[in-house]
């Protein structure tokens, strides 16, 4: 049989899918800007201030090299060099923020297979456990910017609050699920398909043993008592992420408070955390900077600016890095 005439179909659908995402992208952005009509983008990149664009890729950079050393800690069957694990990274974040609704994640468990010999398991399980560390991050500084920033506020702050609070303790009960609950409830799947007679199924089988070792690799992780650490450099990761941010902001000579540019970044880091995203971030990027940035305190128009501008500078990071990590790759071919 021709492997073009059965690769086509899904081609094709990938290929509309992304159109689409691509699409909604720019109907979500052209709805921003009929909502601002007097935004002007073009202004705003006439007078960036070149300093703070530098110092943004500085802590663009430096939040790779945190995620790098994250999984690092997060994979235990190998032991990756730090330069090459960031060149990974790198390609990662690259295709996760240009394909929609965060298809790029795949990559990672592809890159980390084919040049560490990670199981599916073991990289998948890295990944879940990043993002759930990812979000106790991002809410943690949410909240000590809300109490540096609006303290005494009204209902609206304590409502932020009360729901960040909550997101907070949701992360933290599914990361106690995975190390204490899974596996209960891995042995009451192993009962039930046992009682109705299918334990012995192939298809079954395959399932729990996947299961199985991805619940062994979040155990290891707990096991090494690495949680204290991967937090720490995941709050230093959100830390570069959010400095950036504000350079971004204030290079675009938008004179804002750092506690409230938190406020504001935590509407991005949303958008960006959660399956949400359109091709390349279009739309779903400046939807997050604008009704983050709106929330601490940014008139509309100058958030929408701002959101615009500050996703170009992101996008020719993202590339840049991207560009380098794929020639680091090949620079260290596999052994």
């Amino acid at each position: 049989m021709d492997p073009d005439v059965t690769a086509g179909p899904p081609r094709r659908r990938s290929r509309l899918r992304t159109i689409a995402a691509a699409l909604l992208g720019l109907v979500v952005v052209g709805l921003l800007f009929l909502a601002a009509p007097d935004t002007d983008v073009p202004a705003v990149l006439a007078r960036t201030r070149v300093p703070w664009v530098l110092l943004a890729f500085l802590s663009y950079f430096l939040s790779y090299a945190c995620r790098a050393a994250r999984m690092r800690q997060l994979i235990h069957s190998a032991r990756p060099g730090l330069a090459d694990l960031l060149s990974v990274v790198s390609v990662h974040n690259l295709l996760n923020m240009l394909l929609p609704l965060r298809a790029g994640e795949l990559s990672w468990i592809y890159l980390a297979r084919k040049r560490y010999g990670l199981s599916i398991a073991e990289g998948l399980s890295a990944l879940l456990l990043a993002r759930l560390f990812d979000v106790v991050g991002i809410v943690v500084f949410f909240l000590a910017a809300l109490a540096l920033h609006w303290r005494g506020a009204g209902d609206a702050a304590r409502e932020l609050a009360g729901g960040a609070v909550l997101l907070l303790a949701l992360s933290g009960a599914a990361l106690l699920a995975l190390a204490r609950g899974a596996p209960l409830l891995l042995g009451a799947a192993r009962r039930l398909a046992a009682c109705c007679g299918v334990d012995s199924h192939p298809l079954v089988q395959k399932l729990l043993e996947r299961c199985r070792a991805l619940l062994d690799h979040v155990a290891r992780v707990g096991s090494r008592r690495t949680a204290a650490s991967v937090f720490l450099v995941t709050q230093a990761q959100w830390l570069c992420t959010l400095l950036c941010c504000y350079a971004l902001l204030r290079a675009a000579a938008v004179e804002f408070a750092f506690s409230a540019s938190i406020l504001g970044s935590t509407g991005l880091s949303v958008a960006l955390i959660l399956p949400i995203n359109t091709f390349a971030g279009v739309g779903s990027f400046e939807a997050g900077w604008t009704v983050g940035y709106r929330l601490a305190g940014l008139d509309l128009e100058c958030a929408l600016a701002t959101a615009v501008c500050a996703h170009l500078f992101i996008l020719v990071f993202a590339a840049l890095l991207g560009g380098l990590g794929m020639a680091g790759l090949r620079r260290r071919p596999l052994d």
